[in-house]
């Protein structure tokens, strides 16, 4: 994603004083940090998982199929 680890730090922190994720270190390695998800941030990422789907639905409900099988081709030449 090109972002510098500082950051990455900074937005994981602020992610967890929101409460949304943890941050653990693992005891073969202290500098190797784990983050992970708490129950409420669980609940937030569903959330925008279904918010995305209904405007992805809404926006593609303006296509024709063929118009959505050209996005679909479009998309995988920029991937």
């Amino acid at each position: 994603m090109r972002i510098t680890v500082g950051t990455l730090s900074a937005a994981i922190t602020k992610l967890i004083k929101k409460g949304y994720v943890e941050r653990k270190r693992t005891e073969e390695d202290r500098r190797v940090v784990l983050v992970s998800l708490t129950s409420k941030g669980e609940n937030i990422y569903r959330e925008h998982q279904v918010f995305h789907e209904e405007m992805i639905t809404s926006m593609l409900g303006n296509f024709s199929e063929e118009e959505e099988h050209i996005l679909a081709i479009a998309l995988k030449k920029i991937e």
